[in-house]
């Protein structure tokens, strides 16, 4: 990296109004490039097979603005980004036009439990998943990069963390808890 770069950055780090964020970002960066170093050195650095989406799943993470919801759609080329003051509206929001088979939550929130009995057909689960540090991290599950990353009432890690919701009820994944999983051999996902 060029020294007037790294200078740069570093500076920038200094002058954020939030130092820790910003140090964290700039470390979830740095090990982004060391594991992507890690990956061409051993060879293990092929293009990921993309998320084959075949039913309509919204990722959804709590954030300043409310609720930030990713939609993953058949045949969309990316996620859409929705926002909405509430749970309840973001679910309305994405009903208007298409209807979610499942809906992914970061963690258990107090919207929840009026959510499932508003919506009583709707699948809700809930996920440990971490969220994306990176988009590089997004684009190696194999989701495609949102066309929008922040924007008033939400940032990149709300965005990155409703992708990971979304992406960790594609699939399936034991990993997380939930109080409604995904079905096992659910037709949420094909890869």
């Amino acid at each position: 990296m060029d020294e007037d770069i790294w200078q740069d950055r570093l500076r920038a780090i200094l002058e954020a109004p939030d130092r820790a964020a910003a140090v964290r970002a700039e470390v979830a960066a740095v090990e982004g490039h060391l594991r992507r170093l890690e990956e061409i050195a051993t060879g293990a650095d092929e293009t990921p097979a993309a998320l084959e989406v075949t039913d309509v799943v919204l990722g959804a993470d709590a954030c300043a603005g409310g609720w930030v919801g990713v939609l993953l759609e058949p045949g969309a080329p990316r996620p859409r980004v929705l926002l909405a003051s509430s749970l309840d509206a973001l679910v309305e929001m994405v009903r208007e036009s298409v209807e979610p088979a499942v809906v992914a939550l970061t963690t258990e929130h107090p919207e929840v439990r009026p959510l499932r009995m508003h919506h009583p057909r709707l699948r809700v689960t809930t996920t440990q998943a971490a969220p994306f540090a990176a988009v590089e991290e997004l684009e190696a599950a194999g989701l495609a990069r949102p066309s929008v990353l922040a924007g008033r009432g939400y940032d990149e890690g709300d965005v990155l963390a409703a992708c990971a919701a979304a992406v960790d009820a594609l699939r399936g994944s034991s990993r997380g808890s939930s109080q409604r999983p995904v079905a096992e051999g659910s037709p949420v996902l094909a890869r």
